[in-house]
């Protein structure tokens, strides 16, 4: 027995019963003509197209979770603001005529995406969130158009994704909270951003697993042509950084004249900090006080930075020049004292006294 609410209807298929069409239109049909959320959960679904465009056109909110749903179901008819389809089966998003563009909320996480074909999401012009994460299977995404000026959150976190070409956009984005996660991928190159695009709040790039992001050509060039790009705010964690080699990727970045970024935010500081405090508890019976910590962790990286920053050209004018930079520091020895990151971290903070 369904639980209905004035305008909520919800069916639970609890150990997974099979859902019937035939039934659920008889039991919608039972209740008032203006329902406008259904929750569908626990079911069983057959690998067929489910057509849900006899409901009727108040609904705004359709969610069908915690099933074995394989391919898309038929809502174009639907004035729907949110939808959510998480923690399913779906593997892939390759018909756009299924989706209605009045779609605000799209929540397709924690299910077997393996491919998104690249104009799924143009004609949804009212998009605000997107939710792309926990899809273990996608491991590669070519080419994504996005078409709303009101896209202020893109989630990509904690997926396989290894290669990632470009994200375009027709529409101007909401820049001034625009966000787009690629954390916990296995990311060695950002995606370009292309198309109408010139601001973001936060970029948060986070850990890549075996990535040479860092370290790879154009791995953190953010668009084909230096077009300017400003950036509130851009996460990167510190597990990316090698001991021996200069990181000349994130120098380009955050030296650039083309690029603004308002502030780097290193994740993992605090696990770095205590890897090197930890080396230096082995070798002395002395105790670092917490301020020593915190200064630690707070200044590590500016210390690094203005070190870099004082052999670097004042700014990077283009990636020619930054090209030009790294064939530089190609030709050098990855132990250079004057240009390793261990050894800054040595001179700077010789209480910390890393031993190798």
């Amino acid at each position: 027995m369904p639980n209905s609410s004035s305008y909520i209807l919800c069916l639970n298929g609890y150990n997974y019963q099979a859902f019937n069409l035939k039934k659920f239109k008889y039991c919608y049909n039972l209740y008032e003509p203006n329902l406008q959320k259904l929750f569908i959960k626990s079911f069983k679904f057959e690998k067929i197209t489910y057509d849900f465009n006899f409901i009727h056109r108040t609904i705004r909110y359709f969610e069908i979770e915690e099933s074995n749903l394989e391919l898309l179901p038929n809502i174009s008819r639907l004035h729907l603001n949110f939808v959510r389809l998480n923690n399913n089966q779906l593997k892939r998003l390759d018909n756009r005529d299924l989706m209605p563009n009045t779609i605000e909320f799209l929540n397709l996480k924690n299910n077997q995406i393996e491919f998104i074909k690249s104009d799924f999401f143009i004609m949804l012009t009212k998009l605000k969130e997107l939710f792309l994460n926990n899809n273990k299977k996608l491991k590669s995404i070519n080419y994504l158009i996005f078409n709303s000026k009101q896209f202020y959150l893109l989630k990509f976190d904690n997926n396989q994704i290894e290669k990632f070409d470009e994200i375009n956009f027709l529409a101007e984005p909401n820049e001034e909270t625009f966000e787009i996660n690629f954390h916990n991928n296995r990311l060695q190159k950002i995606p370009y951003f292309t198309g109408k695009i010139k601001k973001f709040k936060k970029i948060l790039l986070g850990y890549q697993h075996l990535s040479d992001i860092l370290y790879t050509k154009d791995g953190l060039k953010l668009d084909k042509e230096d077009k300017p790009l400003y950036i509130k705010h851009f996460w990167i964690s510190l597990n990316l950084f090698r001991d021996w080699e200069t990181p000349i990727e994130y120098y380009c970045l955050k030296f650039s004249n083309f690029y603004r970024i308002d502030e780097f935010y290193i994740m993992n500081a605090d696990t770095y900090s205590k890897r090197y405090i930890n080396a230096y508890y082995k070798k002395s019976k002395s105790k670092l006080s917490l301020d020593e910590i915190r200064k630690t962790r707070e200044s590590i990286f500016k210390v690094i930075d203005d070190k870099f920053y004082y052999q670097l050209p004042r700014k990077i004018e283009n990636s020619k020049s930054c090209e030009n930079l790294k064939l530089k520091w190609e030709k050098s020895s990855p132990k250079d004292d004057s240009m390793n990151f261990r050894s800054f971290i040595n001179y700077y903070f010789p209480f910390l006294n890393f031993y190798y």
